[in-house]
């Protein structure tokens, strides 16, 4: 399989950015770090595969993350992917909450049926290295961990809103020594994307928002671990299509103009057959 990178193409709001900032920086370096180790996993958009692996592995219709369910598959059957930092695909942005939280929630709830079905499979496995195997079993555990610190975070806000009435100084200056920390690992894991993917830069107010407002996106999300575990447990399992817009489940002009700038740039006329494709036929 090869798996290109994805990006966020919408960079107009804090929120598209900051979702673009998960694709295309968290995600790439994630990817980049798999590949290096033995193999990367299929994520989003941008998959192609064999026609072998395809017939063989097929695409599960039933599974909440069916890119990662493919992928866990294939890698047990001694299938492996390639992933291409320099190359990505462009993918619309959720541009409310709530679609979002159930974007997240099904990929959350995905991620848990994956480790249910296959965690056991993925530890026994001789097809599968074990830098990579403890990497897929993080990823998939991802949400059991989340129930803690997420209820910890939570706590540790009601908890910093009391000390900021009775040690005010002291607790602005932790507070800042957080943010601090948060700055720098989100600063670096840009100054690492760039050097894997020169091409893909942000402008300086994308930095600044990123760097500053983080750790508010990855709060806001802190229903998403919650509700996947009800729904788990409920056998709540229907798949729901993301609803990028409120309003609208067409492209945008704005998108329609950006594939029309691939296109062009890649001098690739989409009216014209090839001259490959003329001779197959």
């Amino acid at each position: 399989m090869l798996q290109t990178g994805v990006h966020v193409y919408e960079d107009h709001s804090w929120w598209t950015i900051l979702q673009n900032f998960g694709f295309n920086t968290i995600n790439r370096l994630a990817q980049t770090a798999r590949s290096q180790m033995q193999s990367a996993i299929a994520s989003g958009n941008g998959q192609f595969m064999t026609y072998e692996m395809a017939t063989t592995i097929g695409w599960s219709r039933s599974a909440l993350l069916d890119d990662m369910d493919c992928s866990l598959r294939g890698m047990l059957h001694g299938y492996k992917a390639v992933f291409l930092p320099n190359v990505s695909v462009p993918q619309m942005g959720v541009h409310h909450y709530w679609p979002l939280i159930k974007q997240r929630t099904r990929w959350c709830q995905g991620g848990i049926q994956c480790f249910k079905q296959y965690g056991r499979r993925i530890v026994a496995s001789k097809q599968i290295k074990a830098s990579l195997k403890i990497d897929i079993l993080l990823l998939l555990a991802l949400p059991f961990a989340s129930l803690i610190y997420t209820l910890a975070g939570i706590i540790s806000i009601i908890v910093f809103g009391h000390s900021l009435l009775v040690h005010l100084g002291a607790t602005l200056i932790v507070l800042g020594l957080l943010l601090a920390l948060s700055i720098i690992i989100n600063g670096a894991m840009i100054y690492a994307a760039h050097l894997s993917a020169p091409t893909e830069t942000y402008t300086t107010k994308q930095k600044v928002i990123i760097l500053f407002l983080q750790p508010l996106y990855a709060f806001i999300q802190s229903p998403v671990v919650y509700i996947s575990m009800s729904r788990e447990l409920l056998g709540k399992r229907d798949w729901a299509k993301t609803a990028h817009y409120k309003h609208l489940a067409q492209p945008t002009e704005r998108h329609d103009a950006v594939i029309q700038d691939k296109l062009t740039s890649s001098s690739i006329d989409p009216a014209k057959p090839r001259e490959e494709d003329i001779s197959q036929k």
